[in-house]
Parts: C-alpha cells; structure tokens; sequence
C-alpha cells in the first residue's frame, strides 16, 4: 500500500511540473524581456532594485525578473506546490524556455537578501540543476567615501574598515534602488 501510495504521488508531481512546463509564453508584468538574443537573467529584489540596476546595465542582453519578496522555500515542497505558486512557476517558465549565460541575483547587501539567495539557490539546485554552474550575485557597495559628487573608495562588508581622507564624506548605500549611473 505505501508503494502505490509512494508511485501515484510521484505520478501527480511529474504531473504537475510537465503543466509547469507546457507554458512556452510567459505573460508576466514582472518579466522584463530584453531586447536581443538574452544572455543574462538578473532576478531583482523588487521593482527598485530593477529601476536602479537596469538603467545602469541596460537591456539589450539583459532580460529581468522582479522578485517581490521571499519566495517560498522549495527545498521540501511538492512540485503540485510548486505549480501553484505563481511566482516560482512562473521563474521555471522563464528559465526552462530560454538558455541563459548567468543568472544573476541582484539583491540588497543585508539579511533579507541573503536569505533571498539561499531560497533562489535552493530552487535553482532543485528544479534546474542545469543552471547550477550559471549562478552569480551582483555585489554593490555597502559604504562608499565621496569627495564633492566622486566616489573614490568603498567596501562591501559592514565590518571593513573605510577610513576617510580630507575632504570626504561617508555614504550608506541602502540597496540597488539608491544607485545611479
């Protein structure tokens, strides 16, 4: 009985990914196609980190996906779970149709962040080993030393030490959002 129970369960989560997968177009206000044949995938946390990062990086081999929030952990979920989770499912779509160089998490440099990564990275190990190799983070400044409107030093750990130099100031940089060109 619980190796009948053990092959239809298996049989209704294969299920539940090949209608993951059927989906060729994906109809998202959140996927920014890129213009061009896309070569990198940068998955931002929120729609601040995209307008800060993609006037910077433009789109031209750049396509976005914005992550509003954690995703779910899905380490441990059923892939029918998976299915029914709009935004994981709608980033297996996107993954799965096209053939990215990188895929680049682009996230701010604190706590939520990093646990934003681990839950992309559990996802990606899980549902698309194949990316596992194409991963990378977008690491931005955390402090910053400006002179007049130059930058002219930075560090991206809270513990390095920046020492200032005569006439400058020292910055904070909150996340992606706070960058300019």
């Amino acid at each position: 009985i619980v190796e009948i129970y053990k092959i239809k369960e298996e049989f209704e989560n294969r299920k539940a990914l090949k209608d993951v997968q059927k989906v060729k177009k994906i109809k998202s206000e959140k996927f920014i196609k890129g213009t061009g044949v896309p070569g990198n995938l940068f998955l931002t946390e929120g729609w601040s980190a995209f307008g800060g990062i993609s006037k910077v990086l433009g789109n031209k081999e750049n396509d976005f996906y914005v992550l509003r929030g954690k995703p779910l952990n899905s380490w441990e979920i059923t892939h029918q779970k998976l299915a029914g989770n709009k935004e994981l499912s709608e980033l297996y779509q996107i993954l799965k149709n096209n053939n990215y160089k990188k895929i680049v998490i682009a996230a701010d440099a604190d706590l939520d962040s990093y646990h934003i990564c681990a839950l992309i990275v559990a996802f990606i190990e899980k549902y698309i080993p194949e990316y596992k190799g194409r991963l990378a983070r977008l690491e931005t400044p955390i402090k910053i030393n400006k002179k007049g409107s130059k930058v002219t030093d930075w560090v991206y750990d809270f513990r390095d030490d920046l020492p200032l130099r005569t006439g400058e100031s020292q910055n904070y940089m909150k996340g992606l959002g706070s960058w300019t060109a």
